[in-house]
């Protein structure tokens, strides 16, 4: 029986983190949304039944690199955030001016 290769599916998980953190960064949110479905569907491989099979030291491991991912996570969720909240300053501000440029000329 091979083993699970449950290493291999982290690392791939890492590397989509990195990218969704760029792309967070860069705020190249539909690359991103593609991203995050990959993402997620390579996570999705550790929903198996082959867990069960591991042993507890392999089992702490996987607990330990999964807790790390959770973290990676909020880093990006925090990113996101931030640049949700400038978005939304940023039509505040637009919304105040064309307001202003309104009155403006109906004066």
């Amino acid at each position: 029986m091979q083993e699970f290769d449950w290493r291999g599916i982290i690392e791939q998980t890492k590397e989509f983190n990195k990218r969704l953190r760029d792309n967070a960064e860069k705020g190249e949110w539909d690359r991103f949304g593609e991203l995050s479905l990959q993402r997620d569907q390579v996570l999705h491989q550790l929903d198996c039944p082959a867990l069960q099979t591991l042993d507890e030291s392999e089992s702490m491991a996987l607990s330990a690199e999964i807790a790390a991912l959770q973290r990676q996570n909020q880093t990006i969720q925090a990113i996101s955030q931030r640049y949700l909240a400038d978005i939304r300053q940023e039509h505040q501000q637009n919304r105040t001016n064309n307001r202003a440029i309104n009155a403006y000329h109906r004066s």
